[in-house]
């Protein structure tokens, strides 16, 4: 093998099943690789200013998910600074092609920013309401027809496995007002479903699942409540939601992206939020849906390239000739 072969960086738990998914077509293609787990206690790559290690590698997977810190001080210091190492390899590595580059994941981590950006390409969102003021936050659910769902605007889960999932509420089952100012919420309108989308993004690729989530009672409001008890279907779009997908994605400046929506009984198409490292392995173990390989193949493909696409968001909008929808999206503060 020529050392001018691509060598992929991979960030993420070294245990997760969709990295040792990937390393084996990567095996495959013969491409050499390297996973680097900030949470395991070995040895980190070196960097040095103004040469770094970072100077090695042609492409990085960027698969790091949020984790519950660790409970002692010491421990959240380790983590937050084995972290930031492994974030300086992606900042520092300019030739690289990143699978997400680190600014356009954190900035796809605002649920709101999702909407604004999903709104102006075109696609139908739900009236949604952010706020910690009581009065506003009832006065919000009781103008939603159908009832409304609240959801939280980061991630919740411990380490004894609790996890935050979206909820229907009620005038009458919302909290005191007190609970209510502790922290600001989503507070979207009730979709009705028929089905539900998941639409996985690999680059230009696209792979979309049909969810039969009302098919389940449990699942009828969150389908992560028994995902892995539910029926799937492998399906594809229509061109111009495909198109209105991808605009979404580079406005993000998103590489990969794994899209969820709603398709309600009258058959609308509704945009809820993109995962920037979404799982998809659940779903290409059931369904003729090659997500694995297409990571693998972009990054093998993609290491080659000397340059990385910049994207601006207002041009990127523009180039997919879409007049946004006008929804109602506010935010209130208290």
């Amino acid at each position: 093998m020529s050392t001018s072969d691509p060598v992929i960086l991979i960030l993420g738990e070294r245990c997760d099943p969709h990295i040792r998914k990937v390393c084996g077509h990567l095996d495959k293609m013969g491409a050499r690789h390297s996973v680097v787990d900030p949470f395991e206690t070995v040895l980190l790559p070196a960097l040095a200013h103004p040469k770094s290690s970072a100077d090695r590698y042609t492409a990085i997977w960027d698969r790091l998910k949020p984790i519950a810190a660790p409970k002692s001080n010491r421990g959240q210091y380790i983590l937050r600074e084995r972290v930031a190492a492994v974030r300086s390899l992606q900042l520092l590595h300019g030739q690289a092609r990143l699978m997400n580059p680190p600014s356009a994941t954190e900035t796809a981590r605002s649920k709101l920013f999702q909407l604004s950006i999903a709104r102006q390409a075109g696609l139908d969102t739900p009236k949604t309401y952010v706020s910690n003021d009581a009065k506003a936050v009832r006065n919000f659910v009781a103008s939603c027809d159908k009832g409304a769902v609240a959801k939280s605007l980061t991630w919740f889960f411990d380490s004894a496995g609790k996890f935050t999932f979206t909820n229907v509420i009620t005038p009458g089952t919302l909290g005191s007002k007190a609970a209510l100012a502790c922290c600001p919420m989503i507070y979207q309108e009730y979709i009705l479903k028929r089905y539900e989308l998941r639409v996985t993004c690999v680059g230009r690729k696209i792979y979309a699942a049909r969810i039969l989530s009302q098919r389940n009672a449990i699942t009828v409001v969150d389908w992560r409540r028994d995902q892995f008890n539910l029926d799937y279907e492998a399906t594809t779009l229509p061109t111009g939601l495909e198109r209105k997908i991808t605009c979404v994605l580079k406005a993000l400046g998103l590489h990969f992206g794994a899209f969820d929506f709603v398709v309600t009984p009258e058959g609308r198409c509704v945009f809820l939020e993109v995962n920037s490292s979404g799982n998809w392995l659940w779903l290409e173990n059931q369904l003729p849906l090659p997500i694995s390989r297409a990571v693998a193949e972009w990054l093998f493909a993609h290491g080659r390239a000397e340059k990385r696409e910049v994207h601006n968001l207002a041009s990127t909008l523009r180039s997919c000739g879409t007049q946004g929808r006008k929804r109602s999206i506010t935010w209130t503060q208290s």
